[in-house]
């Protein structure tokens, strides 16, 4: 178990990639806020890194619902 690769799924395109190819958000105070160092407390979604995914996560709110906010 030592050489675990941590995967995450993008809440926009579903693709599963490492945990440090993706983009961390998190919610604060009914805010979105992006998790430069994945190390903040709190519900976080993760995000491909191309605009065309947080496009799509922000217009059908997948986002949102992900951080239940």
């Amino acid at each position: 178990m030592k050489n675990k690769k941590l995967t995450r799924t993008c809440i926009a395109c579903r693709a599963k990639k490492q945990k440090n190819e993706l983009i961390r958000m998190v919610a604060r105070n009914s805010e979105i806020i992006k998790d430069e160092k994945q190390k903040l407390e709190g519900r976080g979604a993760y995000i491909c890194s191309n605009s065309k995914c947080l496009e799509i996560a922000t217009k059908s709110n997948k986002l949102k619902r992900a951080l239940k906010i």
